[in-house]
């Protein structure tokens, strides 16, 4: 079983039996987790509002924070987004991080996984409009990964938390 992080219990299930599937032995992959009575076009109680958010999701997303080119890639189906994140220096790639949106047991969890720390869980806390709002406030940084579509064809997203000199928030737009 990989490490799952101590900050999990504001996750609301039990995120160690996903993890695994979740990201593998290296973190280097993302794996479908079966859901319940096979898969489907559109799983059993998802709403369409909710199909339509990880619809828009879908894409490459790029931005530069901090002087760093950022790019964001998702895939959805099934009721559930798998994402890659990836920070470049230069031409090189920085950090890397294997992300998966996903609802499990009537609660939309945001797992991450960043190279070989633990696996850490987000429940989405908010909807308003074209808004997800995803939270762990026992997670160091970030604490909320906020995601907005933007029309049809944009992406606007912050992360915040505490940081050295009080809260922090960076934006990707």
């Amino acid at each position: 079983m990989l490490p799952v992080s101590s900050s999990d219990r504001s996750c609301p299930v039990p995120v160690g039996e996903v993890v695994s599937e979740f990201a593998g032995d290296r973190y280097d992959h993302i794996l479908p987790i079966q859901q319940p009575g096979g898969a489907s076009s559109e799983p059993e109680g998802l709403k369409v509002a909710d199909s339509l958010w990880l619809r828009g999701l879908v894409g490459t997303w790029e931005a530069q924070v901090r002087g760093e080119r950022y790019v964001e890639t998702w895939s959805c189906a099934n009721g559930e987004c798998n994402g890659r994140a990836v920070s470049y220096k230069a031409a090189e790639e920085g950090f890397v991080e294997n992300t998966r949106i996903f609802k499990f047991h009537g609660q939309w969890l945001y797992l991450v996984a960043a190279g070989d720390s633990p696996v850490v869980c987000f429940v989405r806390t908010s909807v308003e409009g074209r808004t997800w709002v995803f939270s762990n406030v026992e997670h160091d940084f970030p604490q909320r990964i906020v995601y907005t579509l933007n029309g049809d064809d944009g992406l606007d997203a912050y992360i915040e938390g505490p940081g050295k000199d009080g809260d922090v928030r960076l934006e990707f737009n």
